[in-house]
């Protein structure tokens, strides 16, 4: 489970804050909307050797950037 946090939609880039599993650590992902790239991001620490919730985040943003309304804040969750 992880939490996007500040999820935000601003000239073509879609970005938020992510905490994994109420851990109290935070990490960053943007991505251009367009192409899908990253151009930003900083991985919270339980990410350091296998990037899983930063992928998650990553892949939601993707999904999102589609979205009508976009939420500002969301809980991912996976099995």
């Amino acid at each position: 489970m992880l939490k996007l946090k500040n999820i935000k939609l601003t000239k073509g880039i879609i970005s938020a804050d992510y905490e994994p599993e109420n851990s109290g650590e935070v990490g960053k992902v943007a991505i251009d909307v367009a192409s899908g790239n990253v151009v930003e991001q900083h991985l919270a620490e339980a990410d350091k050797t296998f990037p899983i919730y930063f992928n998650k985040a990553l892949e939601w943003l993707r999904n999102a950037a589609t979205l009508k309304d976009i939420p500002k804040e969301k809980i991912v969750m996976w099995y």
